[in-house]
């Protein structure tokens, strides 16, 4: 179950990180046109909700197995996914998490050819 917390915790962060748009921080923002700066700030926001979506939904379906599931009742992250699929607004949250992660793609895309390079070798 602390497991599953951390998970969790780790979620929050990352839901922190797009309100806060923290992950701006390693970028060189004023090198990039206003287009590419709006898109890469909408990619990053949308990207980091996407995977703390996703690290949210994890982490709560690891702390329901370690605080309620038998180990021999155990089952796969193919079930988890059905079983939450299966719920009233499951199709809507998956969905909503695949938009974000394949955002934090384009995200990530964008941020490497203006990334702010920290340390010279």
């Amino acid at each position: 179950m602390s497991g599953g917390l951390v998970v969790i915790g780790v979620a929050i962060f990352y839901f922190y990180k797009a309100v806060s748009r923290r992950f701006t921080m390693d970028l060189e923002l004023e090198r990039m046109s206003r287009r590419v700066e709006r898109a890469t700030l909408a990619c990053g926001i949308a990207g980091y909700a996407g995977r703390g979506t996703g690290f949210l939904i994890i982490g709560a379906f690891l702390a329901y197995a370690g605080w309620y599931v038998e180990e021999v009742e155990a089952r796969g992250f193919g079930d988890i996914l059905r079983t939450l699929e299966d719920q009233p607004f499951g199709a809507w949250i998956l969905s909503a998490a695949a938009v974000g992660l394949a955002a934090y793609g384009l995200y990530l895309l964008l941020a490497a050819w203006y990334l702010r390079l920290i340390a010279s070798w």
